[in-house]
């Protein structure tokens, strides 16, 4: 296991997830614990400051800013001391009307203040109501918040990142596939690359190595087989059909991530 802290984020399709953070903090040795998923994450400071990173690119961001973290962006935090925030996490799927091909969102955004209250409002509004709000309602709230700051150069040409594009195809391939006996010399070889360049490019542009990341989805679908807690279902059989070779594997590389042995 290395020693970086990292986190690993899978969002289903068409979910869409609103979290409020009125004192959100993230210590100072967590900085660059990058986090990558398909995902769209926006994120609002209304109070207090956030260091933020995107594909390199750092800003502190104060009240009045947003971050938008496109699908397979690299992007972490740091707060000093602390912010307030909103953040929302939505699957590309459902904003198809707004990015089309070849169009994404500005990472950095200062709307103007008139824009940012208005958009502030609407998610003070669904914060309160959000679960129970069905689907619609969601999607509905969602567009409406983008609609308040589209006029205000939101939207960017897609930027030209074809590692991201790579890294993103990648992903998604293991996400399909966790469950075979991949290795990283196979998929290197799906994607055409050698093993050697491989394992560097994913060391480059994840922050972890291939097995370290393979891992993590194996373990979060075991974690996510067991909260069904369907009856009769043993847990070995859970083990071994995410893609672990054996118990023994999935109760070491649960120590690993937790910290302690699963129960």
């Amino acid at each position: 296991m290395e020693s970086a802290s990292y986190r690993f984020e899978f969002y289903s399709e068409n979910s869409l997830s609103l979290f409020h953070y009125p004192k959100f903090s993230v210590a100072k040795n967590f900085i660059h614990n990058r986090t990558i998923h398909k995902a769209i994450e926006i994120v609002c400071v209304y109070d207090g400051k956030l260091d933020c990173w995107v594909n390199g690119a750092h800003k502190i961001l104060e009240k009045g800013d947003y971050v938008f973290a496109n699908s397979y962006d690299n992007h972490d935090y740091e707060t000093a001391p602390e912010a307030s925030t909103f953040v929302i996490m939505v699957s590309p799927d459902l904003l198809n009307d707004v990015l089309s091909k070849g169009v994404e969102f500005v990472n950095f955004f200062t709307p103007s203040p008139s824009s940012f209250e208005k958009s502030l409002l609407l998610l003070k509004e669904a914060d309160r109501n959000f679960d129970h709000m069905n689907f619609y309602q969601k999607k509905g709230f969602l567009l409406n918040f983008i609609g308040t700051l589209y006029d205000e150069k939101l939207l960017q040409g897609e930027a030209k990142n074809g590692k991201r594009d790579i890294i993103g195809d990648i992903l998604e391939y293991i996400q399909e596939h966790y469950m075979e006996k991949l290795t990283l010399q196979t998929v290197a070889e799906r994607f055409g690359y050698s093993r050697n360049y491989f394992s560097t490019l994913f060391n480059k542009l994840m922050g972890s190595n291939f097995v370290t990341y393979l891992n993590w989805v194996r373990f979060t679908k075991v974690s996510e087989e067991k909260s069904k807690g369907e009856k009769g279902r043993k847990m070995e059989d859970i083990i071994l059909a995410s893609g672990f070779g054996s118990a023994e594997t999935y109760y070491r590389v649960a120590k690993q991530f937790e910290g302690k042995k699963n129960s």
